[in-house]
């Protein structure tokens, strides 16, 4: 069953000594969570070009799911599908066509696997926003970065992230370039 995911948040790179930090301060008890994304486009780029990513997100066999995500003003809109561990293996390994009818994709051919990104990830839940400390791997590159998620706007979130700069002493930049579109530059420049 598909769901929709309005994300109101904002974001920040961040170095290797401020990500331990943060970690110590502000993790405790907090078990990550691992997961690989998996990011697709069509060989003439067509999500890339409508401002869109397609991609699988995989933390466990039981927990798999297809996100179709839009850049929008504001915020991101995320159309969300869970999948069977046997349906992400068929997609990896493309073998056949297969029709996802919820968001309107046929994985084929054309439609080609341009790279995966793996993140530990911590989640801080503080009532009105999520903290999240990341972690991300990806074309043998290590980078880390922090997102806050609010429950209310996105001037919110970036008003906490200000906050979190400030305390955290890290720079904060508004033309944030988000891990996937890193990962998938990183690939397509060389």
């Amino acid at each position: 069953m598909m769901s929709i995911n309005i994300e109101k948040e904002e974001r920040a790179m961040i170095s290797k000594e401020t990500y331990q930090s943060m970690v110590e301060t502000e993790c405790h008890n907090i078990v990550p969570i691992k997961q690989t994304n998996y990011y697709f486009d069509t060989t003439s780029k067509l999500f890339l070009s409508n401002h869109k990513v397609l991609r699988i997100r995989f933390i466990s066999i039981d927990n798999i799911e297809i996100t179709l995500k839009e850049k929008l003003v504001e915020e991101d809109k995320e159309n969300n599908i869970p999948i069977s561990y046997d349906l992400f293996n068929k997609i990896i390994n493309l073998k056949q066509e297969i029709l996802i009818t919820e968001l309107g994709l046929t994985f084929n051919a054309d439609v080609n696997l341009l790279t995966s990104l793996s993140t530990l990830r911590y989640e801080i839940d503080k009532n009105e926003y999520l903290l999240v400390i990341d972690k991300n791997e990806y074309n043998n590159i290590v980078d880390y970065n922090i997102e806050i998620e609010s429950n209310i706007s996105r001037q919110h979130a970036k008003k906490i992230i200000i906050d979190y700069s400030k305390k955290y002493h890290f720079d904060y930049n508004e033309n944030y370039i988000s891990k996937s579109r890193r990962a998938i530059s990183n690939i397509l420049n060389n």
